[in-house]
């Protein structure tokens, strides 16, 4: 059964204001995870023969706070790029859909984690659709996992910091009223998938307010579904940029092996 769920938005500095005086939000995307292993490098001119990592991936949020927008795309501007998954690119020996970023990532050649795939099996329409599975490894007796994601701003991971984020987005000037598409989901127990969307505009401290927002979850559903995000406005302004996030797992439950299809994306207006 499809449900709805509130989750609270915050400002970058964690201050709590009311939904409807927003000016950035943040969720969390994935459990932190906690792992350790060793690499042992036999190149001779290394003085260092054995490198240990200790890694906490604690993956705190969607943050909206840059403006490079650069996923540039030959879409028209009022709509979304490669709405339909049917253009796929190879990208660090992983397959991702043109124009939008994954959570599929390898550290070092030594672990890796393959979280979207293009699926040319199951799908609503045309030749492929784009799947997202939570993915899960035992590492020095350790399960870690990893949040199948598709974004279409940036998914970066910063091992100095233990932490990643997604930012920006793709330029963008228009106001729809809600984001539309189809999709699947396999839920592992009780997990959920979750979509998200969301129009900024850069201000005047070169931060990014949240003009409008929409957000949708989701238990398992057997057959290809239309969802709807009713976007929710903040501001009469215009924005500058869109993103809009897609995720196999809900925040808080996890579960390795759920899997989610997306297809068919598209912005209605008035």
């Amino acid at each position: 059964m499809v449900n709805q769920k509130h989750l609270e938005t915050t400002h970058q500095k964690k201050v709590r204001f009311d939904v409807f005086k927003t000016i950035n939000y943040k969720i969390k995307i994935f459990s932190c995870f906690i792992y350790t292993f060793a690499y042992e490098n036999n190149l001779r001119n290394l003085i260092m023969k054995h490198i240990a990592f200790f890694i906490l991936f604690s993956i705190i949020g969607i943050y909206f706070i840059s403006c490079d927008n650069t996923n540039d795309s030959p879409e028209p501007e009022n709509q979304i790029p490669n709405p339909d998954f049917e253009k796929w690119v190879l990208e660090n020996e992983f397959d991702k859909p043109e124009s939008w970023n994954t959570s599929s990532f390898s550290l070092y050649n030594m672990v890796t984690f393959n979280t979207v795939f293009k699926d040319s099996l199951t799908f609503f329409s045309g030749n492929y659709s784009s799947r997202l599975e939570t993915k899960g490894q035992i590492i020095n007796s350790e399960l870690v996992k990893v949040v199948g994601l598709i974004t279409l701003g940036n998914f970066d991971i910063n091992i100095a910091t233990k932490k990643a984020h997604i930012s920006g987005g793709i330029p963008f000037q228009s106001k729809p009223i809600s984001l539309t598409g189809y999709y699947k989901y396999n839920a592992v127990g009780d997990d959920n998938c979750f979509m998200d969307i969301a129009l900024t505009k850069l201000n005047n401290q070169k931060k990014q307010d949240t003009i409008a927002h929409g957000r949708f979850s989701s238990g398992s559903v057997s057959d290809w579904t239309s969802f709807e995000l009713n976007l929710q406005y903040f501001s009469e302004d215009i924005p500058d940029s869109l993103n809009i996030v897609f995720l196999s797992s809900d925040t808080s439950i996890f579960e390795a092996g759920s899997t989610l299809w997306i297809d068919n994306l598209s912005l209605t207006y008035n």
